[in-house]
């Protein structure tokens, strides 16, 4: 059985810090303050977050016509990495003509490449790596 979908992204919300840890929720400092935290199956460096504010996020990717959401907590940056996304439908057809256009797209950057690649090769072909021309009798000119 072959089933095609459409996974489009909505909205991004990963660029303000919204996850805590347990002593900047209990407001201590763990350098001067000893804290003493019982756990039960989870760990103290995991990331919290409050459940008003996860909803008012959540809220905000439904609005964008989100039907999915993904939530990955980034651990470096301490901070919950939101993407709302939609599942449609799809056929075989809408996905070639997706990836006709990205490796359309693909060729022109690719193109676009060589060509900057050329214009170096001719530049340094007629001025030299100097920047003066490469037939100047006077090699020393600053133009």
């Amino acid at each position: 059985m072959e089933i095609y979908v459409n996974l489009t992204k909505t909205i991004s919300l990963n660029s303000e810090y919204v996850g805590y840890s347990i002593e900047e929720y209990i407001n201590a400092n763990p350098e001067t303050d000893n804290v003493y935290i019982n756990v039960v199956h989870s760990g103290p460096d995991n990331g919290l977050i409050e459940i008003e504010r996860l909803e008012k996020m959540l809220k905000h990717v439904k609005e964008t016509g989100a039907t999915h959401v993904e939530i990955d907590f980034h651990v470096d940056h301490e901070e919950y990495e939101i993407g709302g996304y939609t599942i449609t439908d799809s056929d075989e057809q809408e996905l070639l003509e997706q990836r006709a256009k990205e490796d359309f797209e693909n060729q022109k950057i690719s193109r676009i490449m060589q060509l900057q690649q050329e214009i170096i090769k001719i530049r340094k072909e007629e001025y030299g790596d100097n920047g003066n021309p490469v037939d100047c009798e006077d090699d020393d000119l600053p133009f």
